[in-house]
């Protein structure tokens, strides 16, 4: 399979694997577990692909899962609550679990791997009742805020201050400040200490 546009927005990129690759792409985990990502039946805002995970789902959901595909990119999925104020590339799927309804909360984030590593990619999936509003700030091992959260996610897709005020429509003040403040709470003096401290937490994608 052809290798992934680096400048091609993920979701959009696995609608077209998808499509092109019939009605299921399969991916296996490196616990043995089988992800698909299946076309979706119906219309899903900005992800013509939905998500459908194979056993053990609440494990999935709360374990980051290192998933290598088979041709040659590697996948990272954190479980991170999404927030009030979460990235704009987000995108939504439905789907039934345990008697319920659920909704999964995708974001597409870009990441480079440390030293070299392979282009890696972020997913943050939270499963709540669709009634249920979701206030708890994401990956609460890190201690960061939503906002922070989402300025940091950004920082690991390679935006810089500008880019990431862009991105936001927010200032660049106050950008400075939000990344001010992630350095303090995550207790290091530089953006590469920071995003290093968050790449150690879910691990390298590229071992195998």
């Amino acid at each position: 399979m052809a290798e992934p546009n680096p400048s091609m927005d993920l979701i959009d990129y696995f609608s077209r694997l998808v499509v092109g690759a019939g009605d299921a792409l399969s991916i296996t985990t490196a616990s043995g577990r089988i992800v698909y990502w299946n076309k979706a039946a119906e219309e899903v805002t900005g992800c013509p692909a939905t998500v459908a995970v194979g056993a053990r789902l609440p494990d999935i959901l709360s374990t980051p899962e290192t998933l290598e595909a088979s041709w040659g990119f590697h996948l990272v999925m954190v479980a991170a609550h999404a927030s009030g104020s979460p990235p704009r590339r987000r995108s939504y799927a439905t789907r039934t679990y345990a008697d319920r309804a659920t909704r999964v909360f995708v974001s597409t984030l870009q990441i480079r791997g440390p030293e070299g590593a392979p282009a890696c990619f972020m997913f943050s999936f939270t499963s709540a009742p669709l009634e249920t509003e979701i206030d708890e700030p994401p990956a609460p091992e890190l201690g960061l805020r939503p906002r922070e959260w989402e300025i940091a996610s950004l920082m690991m897709s390679g935006l810089d201050t500008q880019g990431i005020s862009v991105e936001l429509g927010i200032t660049q003040a106050t950008t400075r400040t939000h990344i001010r403040n992630i350095l303090q709470t995550l207790g290091v003096r530089s953006r590469v200490q920071a995003l290093t401290r968050i790449w150690s937490l879910y691990g390298d994608p590229s071992a195998t």
